[in-house]
């Protein structure tokens, strides 16, 4: 029996080993909506922000109501919004949208484009969720989407 347990460690450290990856682009395709989940990270102002990102199979996005996409500072959180051209990248292990906008705006400001910014893709079980932080990651000010 004790001769199973490194067997049995290997394939469940294998098991969640794989949760960020084999995600293709075609499981992207869709609408993601702001998890109500990660609300609680929002400032007051911001918590009832619609947060929307679709994107589509040609390659573009229409992202609405993203609450600190684009300045990841905690002093200033905008709702952002815009549209441009998405891809599905690897990056440090992990995967990632790179999002490079076309048309841009923080709040009621048109910014300059180009402009590209990041949302990680993980695989936690069956369910892929899209996730960026406000702010340094490690303060935890995670804000993650779902596919609807």
């Amino acid at each position: 029996m004790l001769k199973l347990w490194p067997l049995a460690l290997f394939v469940l450290s294998g098991a969640l080993g794989c949760n960020r990856s084999n995600v293709t682009a075609s499981d992207l395709t869709g609408t993601w909506v702001l998890k109500e989940e990660s609300r609680h990270v929002l400032p007051t102002a911001l918590k009832n922000a619609s947060g929307r990102i679709v994107l589509r199979e040609d390659g573009t996005f229409a992202a609405s109501d993203m609450p600190g996409l684009l300045y990841g500072d905690q002093r200033r959180i905008d709702l952002d919004a815009g549209t441009g051209a998405w891809k599905l990248v690897a990056r440090e292990g992990g995967q990632e949208i790179q999002l490079n906008f076309h048309t841009i705006t923080a709040g009621s400001t048109q910014l300059q484009v180009p402009y590209g910014t990041q949302i990680m893709v993980s695989k936690p079980w069956s369910t892929v969720t899209l996730e960026y932080y406000i702010g340094d990651q490690d303060q935890g000010l995670g804000v993650e989407f779902e596919k609807k």
